[in-house]
């Protein structure tokens, strides 16, 4: 049956000659995996390019809750980026972040509220100029309220607070995306805070996995 729904990418890989496998969050149907083929043909309906990390689509697909790859009919681009793709920080970002959602949504049942959170933050890092560079650090704290381990109280943090930064690992908790340009932090400090954040993750989430995109944000940050 087809269905019409909004998607996030989060990942894809090559499968056979021409085909990828994307792994996209949906907004009915929570994580999904699609089959497309011809993806890199000249003569495929589908570009590659469609399928960039938080490219944010409107598909129309045949579901089956039986089946473990779904199938696209149609997709166009929901919002087109303005930065992302061209800017090497808010590109770096974004393939960090598209890591992150990949290793920890995992639900195939839709989560409305979480989609349209994920939706606007996506946006909101393809069109921020000042700030910018905090976005990955800000959206890790936020996102845990939706995964269920939003720090209960302060010890808790504490116990990941990285020795030589500037800022308090719970002072984060004051900030939200909007606030991007309010945090004042260096290069050094918010790499190590990102990469206490990420250990908080892996104490939290079993079988999240490495997030391989980290070391290369810190290039980008250092």
């Amino acid at each position: 049956m087809l269905h019409k729904t909004k998607g996030l990418v989060l990942h894809s890989f090559k499968y056979g000659d021409s085909a990828i496998i994307a792994h996209i969050y949906t907004r009915d149907f929570g994580r999904q995996a699609y089959l497309v083929n011809g993806v890199r043909s000249k003569k495929g309906k589908f570009h590659f390019n469609n399928f960039q990390p938080l490219t944010i689509l409107d598909l129309q697909a045949d579901h089956k809750p039986t089946r473990e790859l779904q199938r696209l009919r149609e997709l166009h681009i929901a919002h087109p980026f303005y930065h992302i793709h061209s800017d090497i920080t808010k590109n770096t970002i974004a393939l960090f972040i598209g890591e992150v959602l990949y290793r920890c949504l995992r639900d195939t049942e839709g989560n409305k509220p979480l989609f349209d959170y994920l939706e606007s933050s996506v946006q909101i890092l393809d069109i921020c100029q000042a700030g910018c560079v905090n976005f990955h650090l800000l959206f890790l704290m936020q996102f845990t309220r939706f995964l269920g381990i939003f720090p209960a109280d302060n010890k808790n943090l504490d116990n990941f607070q990285p020795e030589t930064a500037e800022l308090k690992i719970h002072d984060l908790l004051l900030y939200t995306l909007k606030d991007l340009d309010k945090l004042k932090i260096s290069n050094s400090s918010r790499n190590q805070m990102v990469a206490a954040m990420i250990d908080y993750y892996y104490f939290h989430i079993e079988g999240m996995g490495k997030i391989s995109s980290l070391n290369i944000l810190h290039e980008v940050f250092s």
